[in-house]
């Protein structure tokens, strides 16, 4: 396989597995703000990002009327911004955060629920569990927060969790967008680094993503 063919392989997947509405997209600003872009994505767009280190949003919900449609949830796990603030992001609280992914993903695995782990590029993990059918948003919403719950008292110190979906419901006042996560092997803007998914057990040199 040459290197355009598994560019393409790679888009495909990303496209599949991660957009439920083609409809819609983000795509990173300079300043590491997402622009909402209205407007048809394909994995041609998926590619261009992995050619050219950009990095794309990928919104989590399909409106139809009232209801909210998702095809995969994400656990968001981060050093909490005081930490940040006072200390930068290190080697001591990237091991920390990934302490507590490894929680999670050793939990999941004891519930038999399959799940990708990512490094988010920065300061973080994304766990993501995705489905072999759309889902509501309620349903996803209600399997998250029982993660959450159930291991939620063994975090370590400073770590913090963005649950997507936020909410179980469509907000009537909605614009019908919803939240979104960075997409997969994106490029973080300001860290200038690569988001990648880590194999069970994987053993990361942290001192060398810090640096």
């Amino acid at each position: 396989m040459n290197i355009d063919d598994l560019y393409k392989k790679i888009s495909d997947k990303l496209f599949n597995i991660f957009y439920v509405d083609s409809h819609k997209y983000g795509i990173q600003q300079d300043n590491g703000s997402y622009k909402l872009i209205k407007q048809k994505i394909s994995p041609v767009t998926v590619e261009d990002m992995l050619k050219h280190q950009k990095s794309l949003l990928t919104y989590q919900e399909l409106h139809i009327v009232d209801n909210a449609f998702i095809k995969w949830i994400c656990i968001d796990l981060d050093i909490i911004k005081s930490e940040i603030d006072t200390n930068e992001v290190n080697s001591e609280n990237l091991r920390a955060v990934k302490k507590t992914t490894d929680l999670l993903s050793d939990y999941l695995d004891s519930i038999n629920i399959p799940h990708l782990v990512e490094f988010s590029g920065r300061r973080g993990f994304h766990i993501w569990i995705v489905f072999e059918r759309n889902i509501t948003k309620e349903e996803g919403y209600n399997l998250i927060n029982y993660i959450y719950k159930n291991t939620r008292d063994k975090f370590e110190k400073n770590i913090t969790a963005d649950l997507f979906p936020k909410t179980p419901y469509v907000n009537k006042r909605s614009k019908g967008i919803g939240y979104g996560v960075k997409l997969p092997l994106s490029q973080n803007k300001v860290s200038n680094k690569l988001s990648f998914f880590l194999k069970k057990m994987n053993l990361l040199n942290l001192n060398k993503i810090n640096g």
